[in-house]
């Protein structure tokens, strides 16, 4: 199989959220950090700086309690990497393109 292994099924708790920004008074502990810019494009060539302002980490394959930032894999490489939901506060406001 290449590629990334399948997403994962089942249901899992979120016990921690991280940004770049002041946290959003969610009661997720927040991690502030320049860690959460994201290098690169996009697949359509877009770059990924500003793509997002707060992230919350899915407490699969990751050790709750810690950082969104920390690479910890409890399950093994093999079993791929973090599972995470982006926010965006404003949307509406952002200028298109």
């Amino acid at each position: 199989m290449g590629g990334d292994p399948p997403s994962p099924l089942g249901v899992y708790t979120h016990s921690d959220a991280g940004s770049l920004l002041p946290g959003p008074g969610s009661k997720l502990p927040c991690h502030r950090s320049r860690g959460f810019h994201p290098p690169g494009t996009g697949f359509e060539g877009e770059p990924l700086a500003g793509a997002f302002d707060h992230v919350i980490a899915v407490d699969h394959h990751r050790e709750p309690g810690t950082s969104p930032l920390d690479r910890t894999q409890p399950l093994g490489p093999s079993r791929g990497g973090g599972v995470w939901l982006h926010v965006v506060m404003g949307y509406a406001e952002r200028p298109a393109g």
